[in-house]
């Protein structure tokens, strides 16, 4: 089979997959669309506020805090909160059960769940603070369009 320079993914471009998705934000009821899929957890694409939408210089910050809460998935928080976790736990073992030749599968099982535990506990919780902080910057963007 031959392939064509079509099928041949080289250099720098990006893939489509992982290229941003934007959203041109020009109306209240564009900001309305991405409030309801900020809500229901959906996945909400990065915002682009329209030059007429807002003054530049106003957009502009607001613009950043919307596209950063929208991207944020949680794995800074995961990876603290795992760390945590896991120097915590082996702390624990040294005290309790003694030099880590006595720890048993048991033992070894039980931090790899509670450590996994964690992360995941912390990444969750990471998404849904962002998620609130993008709903609340959404609304306080739609009530001022609003008052326009």
């Amino acid at each position: 089979m031959r392939l064509s320079a079509g099928h041949l993914r080289g250099g720098l471009e990006p893939s489509p997959r992982r290229s941003p998705e934007h959203e041109v934000v020009r109306t209240l009821g564009d900001v309305e669309a991405m409030l309801g899929r900020a809500r229901f957890l959906r996945r909400t694409p990065r915002a682009r506020l329209d030059v007429g939408l807002l003054p530049s210089q106003e957009a502009a910050p607001i613009q950043a805090r919307i596209n950063r809460r929208a991207a944020e998935c949680g794995c800074d928080a995961g990876s603290v909160v795992g760390a945590a976790v896991l120097l915590g736990y082996l702390g624990y073992l040294l005290l309790t059960v003694g030099s880590p030749a006595r720890w048993g599968l048991g033992e070894l099982l039980a931090g790899t769940s509670l450590v996994i535990g964690a992360a995941l506990a912390g990444k969750a919780a990471a998404v849904i603070q962002a998620r609130v902080q993008l709903v609340r910057e959404l609304e306080h963007l739609r009530a001022r369009l609003a008052a326009r």
